[in-house]
């Protein structure tokens, strides 16, 4: 993922760190540093989905 975000690639964040952020919530876990890796990593993601939309 580190080399995704440098090269301006699309970081996978949702397949790999939302799903075990779903299944935490299914049980009643709490997971603070997961939801907050996860929201550092969408600005990267949503910078470049904006950028192959234009």
């Amino acid at each position: 993922m580190y080399r995704d975000t440098q090269g301006d690639a699309p970081v996978e964040v949702e397949h790999i760190l939302t799903d075990k952020v779903r299944r935490a919530s299914g049980v009643d876990l709490m997971t603070p540093l997961l939801d907050a890796a996860v929201a550092q990593l969408r600005i990267p993601q949503n910078r470049v989905l904006a950028a192959s939309r234009s």
